[in-house]
């Protein structure tokens, strides 16, 4: 690991939570009073980090971490972590604030995570590469980083808690099982690419606060087949629906002046393009290999660069 440990000093602590926490039921995996209950059984290996966070994992492969403050990054990231292969429950104690960069990157056996409420933020690529299929945020969590679940191929929804404030770009980018999301109410804005390559992706929920959809949002959300963008969205990123091939028909909101450059480059299927009365400029490529389109009714008189 790329974290210094303390091995006595981690064995002692991991036999004292052993013997106080058996039969534990998790707070932290609480959600609308849905207990996760598990027990901690014989411990296989055990340590502590230098800001004090301390870790056990069992013969069931459950890996519970405690402390007060910051997962640190790298902490059990696959490449450093020996025993990756053997982590398929991650269960996190309150009093965790944060989990780092890539804290948890590449668990290729991961099936369950547990967040508690005290967990504040999640860095960079924290779970990255992991193939668990149901994730616990509670209520407290207010940042995901970019990428934090990247290429996370296996879990199929996620329901985020109202304290979230920031989801930034390339959050669940090649999440090829998800199939529904629902962006919090209150967000301004869907961040970059934040759902390319979500190739199960059939339907995503945009509250009327949503007034930018910047580049790449649903690149190559190849079921995407239909979507309600609320009237509040004025601006429509490049490459916004590109490579989406099952999209069928669309509707652009009053106030969009422009559609930026591939916005629905390669959209095979799309028959259908109710236009606003706003709309000034089409930029290059936006409609190219929409092969469904009827150009003549649909782009007479229309500004094409």
């Amino acid at each position: 690991m790329s974290q210094q440990s303390k091995p006595l000093l981690a064995l002692f602590l991991a036999i004292s939570m052993l013997l106080s926490q058996l039969s534990m039921t998790n707070a932290a995996a609480q959600d609308d009073g849905d207990n996760a209950e598990y027990t901690i059984a014989k411990t296989v290996n055990a340590g502590m980090f230098d800001n004090g966070i301390s870790w056990t994992l069992d013969e069931n492969g459950l890996l519970y971490v405690t402390g007060t403050g910051a997962v640190p990054d790298f902490a059990f990231e696959s490449n450093q972590f020996d025993d990756a292969k053997n982590v398929h429950t991650v269960v996190i104690e309150e009093g965790i604030t944060e989990v780092g960069i890539k804290s948890f990157w590449g668990l290729y056996k991961l099936q369950e995570v547990f967040l508690p409420k005290s967990v504040k933020r999640l860095r960079r690529e924290a779970f990255s590469n992991c193939t668990f299929t149901r994730i616990e945020l509670s209520e407290g969590l207010e940042y995901i980083d970019e990428r934090a679940f990247c290429s996370c191929s296996h879990f199929e929804s996620i329901k985020l808690p109202e304290s979230i404030k920031v989801i930034s770009r390339d959050a669940f980018m090649g999440c090829e099982s998800l199939k529904y999301f629902e962006i919090p109410y209150g967000f301004e804005a869907v961040e970059q690419a934040l759902f390319n390559d979500c190739l199960a992706l059939e339907n995503v929920k945009i509250p009327s606060t949503v007034t930018r959809l910047e580049a790449g949002v649903f690149y190559r959300c190849r079921s995407l087949q239909t979507i309600d963008i609320p009237d509040s969205v004025t601006f429509f990123g490049s490459s916004l629906f590109a490579e989406c091939s099952s999209l069928k028909e669309i509707k652009i909101p009053d106030g969009v002046a422009k559609i930026d450059e591939n916005t629905f480059y390669n959209c095979s299927k799309l028959e259908t393009v109710d236009f606003p009365s706003t709309l000034t400029s089409i930029g290059r490529n936006a409609f190219l290999g929409c092969r469904s389109l009827d150009w003549q009714k649909r782009f007479f008189g229309l500004p094409i660069s």
